[in-house]
């Protein structure tokens, strides 16, 4: 595990750029395999970018733990088993200069775009986000529902009665 460790800090060190998207796909081999190809168009010009370094993952969330979730109270991020097994679609991309920023996000977001009009087309598309990972142009919150933010605020205000991680603490998605 140390090892491991080591390995990932080093591939993104702090301080570097860092563009993470994704979105999230209903469970099918026919969109997940073109969706590798997608990747590879926006982010041909970027090949020669000072320090690039490009990751794109599949994670599965099963229909059964969102099941399973239900069972025990439910969720708060608008999962539902019958939307089915879904698969997330992870781009993580960093580079060395600031002065690539501008690029590599729009790349980024050219990259997810695409994605999203595939599985749109194909009527594969789901609008959950998952919060830890979501782009900052992203709005993960408002994909959980109506009822779903208003639980999220209320443990807010039960555990952090100050706001501070809300109204204080810069960066990240906001319950407000």
């Amino acid at each position: 595990m140390t090892t491991l460790a080591i390995e990932v800090n080093g591939s993104n060190p702090p301080g570097r750029p860092v563009s993470c998207s994704f979105g999230t796909l209903a469970n099918n081999v026919s969109p997940l395999s073109q969706v590798f190809d997608i990747a590879n168009t926006p982010l041909e010009p970027l090949k020669n970018t000072s320090g690039l370094r490009c990751a794109m993952a599949y994670q599965a969330i099963p229909r059964r733990v969102m099941t399973r979730s239900l069972a025990s109270g439910g969720n708060a991020l608008g999962l539902d088993p019958e939307d089915g097994n879904l698969v997330l679609v992870f781009l993580d991309i960093s580079w060395k200069k600031s002065t690539d920023d501008k690029i590599m996000n729009t790349q980024a977001i050219s990259f997810l775009k695409q994605v999203e009009t595939l599985a749109a087309g194909l009527g594969m598309l789901h609008k959950w986000k998952y919060l830890t990972f979501a782009a900052q142009w992203q709005d993960p919150i408002t994909d959980y529902g109506h009822e779903n933010r208003e639980r999220l605020r209320t443990a807010s205000r039960m555990y952090d009665p100050d706001q501070v991680s809300q109204e204080q603490v810069p960066g990240g998605h906001k319950l407000c």
